[in-house]
């Protein structure tokens, strides 16, 4: 018995000493998964603070890029629209006016905003006569081989820098020198800007820089009566320069607005009035509110209507008319014809279709080609 107890205690020390060893090994391993873990949360705190210090050094950058490029693209955009409202304010399309169907008329024209003009009260004729008088000039023509001056009336249809002023071609033709009266005394050289061969309308010019202020108050801009149809029994004003010195006015009212004149690509109404005169060649018609309604002295003599002041329809001419402003040339085709109306069609039995009836064709044209 005494003999197996030394055995005892060596056994319970190298026990005592094994379970010692595999505490410490035990400890170990759990030191070396708590380095590990450590380690990793360690590494991941660092990343994060790298990322975090990253985006905070990149934040500010990126925001006052952002503000800029925002301020930037703005102001471009404002000096863009600032740049095209310049530029529609400076240059313009040349073009004539036209009152639509609303009759909404500016401060140029006193009477426009009337919808019923008695012209029988004097002091109201009196009124539409100053108004058309700053629309309608006279202008004095020397021609080839003369040296006494002719007068005829024209019309200004533009005051976009230099002034424009219609006139038919036929009352300019063969000319050497051209002078527009304004006011009473001055006469402004001019020149024949273009002319349409094809409705025998001309555009004449008057250079901006011999256009002061003073003159130019004393013109305006005609403006063309923009309602589709001019009904006959509608009041009618004629001015023209029927005597030689300086327009003249005549009341009277359209007879008839339903003829037309077809010439090449073209086709417009004639408004035939009721004021008797012969041989006028001359003048323009306006409505009562001073709106221009017609042209006198074009083809409207093909009509045979002698004795009657007649005039081509405005409005039918309009795109010719700012062709001619704008310097562009019509497409040619080279027909002469009208359209074929609901009327001529129901007058024609229903035999002929809708459309253009042709009834010539120039040579050499491309409709003749």
């Amino acid at each position: 018995m005494e003999n197996q107890k030394p055995f005892a205690e060596d056994d319970v020390k190298d026990k005592s000493q094994a379970a010692q060893s595999g505490n410490t090994a035990t400890e170990s391993e759990e030191d070396k998964y708590t380095f590990v873990e450590e380690r990793i949360v360690s590494k991941r705190h660092r990343v994060r603070k790298v990322l975090a210090k990253l985006f905070a050094d990149l934040l500010v950058p990126v925001c006052v890029c952002l503000v800029v490029c925002y301020i930037y693209f703005n102001t471009i955009g404002d000096d863009g629209e600032d740049e095209t409202a310049e530029q529609e304010t400076t240059t313009p399309q040349n073009s004539i006016v036209v009152n639509g169907d609303d009759d909404d008329v500016d401060d140029r024209h006193p009477v426009g905003n009337e919808t019923q003009i008695d012209l029988n009260d004097e002091e109201t004729f009196v009124k539409l006569e100053e108004t058309i008088e700053k629309m309608v000039v006279v202008v004095s023509i020397v021609k080839e081989g003369e040296n006494e001056a002719i007068k005829h009336t024209g019309v200004v249809v533009s005051m976009n820098g230099p002034v424009y002023i219609l006139i038919p071609y036929a009352n300019i033709e063969g000319y050497k020198e051209l002078y527009t009266h304004v006011g009473e005394d001055a006469m402004l050289q001019t020149t024949v800007y273009d002319i349409d061969y094809a409705t025998g309308l001309a555009l004449l010019k008057i250079e901006d820089a011999k256009m002061t202020g003073a003159y130019r108050k004393m013109l305006t801009v005609a403006t063309f009566e923009g309602i589709n149809q001019v009904d006959a029994g509608s009041t009618i004003v004629y001015c023209g320069n029927v005597v030689g010195n300086s327009p003249m006015f005549m009341k009277g009212s359209i007879s008839n607005s339903s003829n037309h004149v077809t010439c090449i690509d073209l086709t417009y109404n004639i408004l035939i009035t009721d004021i008797v005169m012969e041989d006028v060649d001359d003048g323009f018609l306006f409505n009562s509110k001073g709106n221009l309604v017609g042209i006198v002295g074009m083809d409207e003599g093909k009509l045979d209507l002698p004795g009657f002041v007649a005039g081509a329809r405005a409005l039918d001419l309009e795109y010719i008319i700012n062709n001619m402003l704008n310097d562009k040339k019509d497409i040619y085709f080279g027909i002469t014809g009208q359209e074929v109306s609901a009327e001529i069609e129901e007058i024609a039995g229903g035999s002929m279709p809708r459309g253009i009836y042709v009834s010539s064709v120039l040579i050499d044209s491309p409709a003749y080609n």
